[in-house]
């Protein structure tokens, strides 16, 4: 009966060796798996920094192209209006000349 006592023990023991190995196994990868979501959580962040700056630089060239399609807008009203008020000079210069012609 002690040979199989001993004989159990040792096959419990074994068996805890086994176990305790696969538990350390566990232990290492999950070390490295933590490791890898923290760089993978500090390249997400990184990643939506830059995504903010992108979105920042666009809306600011399309501000950039909405003036620069503005400027021949107001050049043309700017040509309009000065071509407008010397019409109108011209002609209240020349109805002023008429009226001064003898008849």
């Amino acid at each position: 009966m002690d040979g199989e006592m001993r004989a159990i023990v040792e096959n419990l023991q074994a068996q805890q060796n086994r176990l305790d190995k696969r538990l350390d196994s566990f232990d290492t990868l999950a070390k490295e798996l933590n490791s890898t979501m923290s760089k993978l959580t500090l390249a997400v962040e990184k990643l939506a920094s830059r995504q903010d700056r992108t979105e920042e630089k666009v809306e600011e060239i399309s501000q950039a192209v909405r003036e620069m399609k503005e400027k021949p807008v107001k050049r043309l009203d700017g040509a309009f209006t000065a071509f407008l008020s010397a019409l109108i000079g011209a002609l209240v210069a020349a109805f002023f000349a008429l009226m001064k012609m003898p008849k």
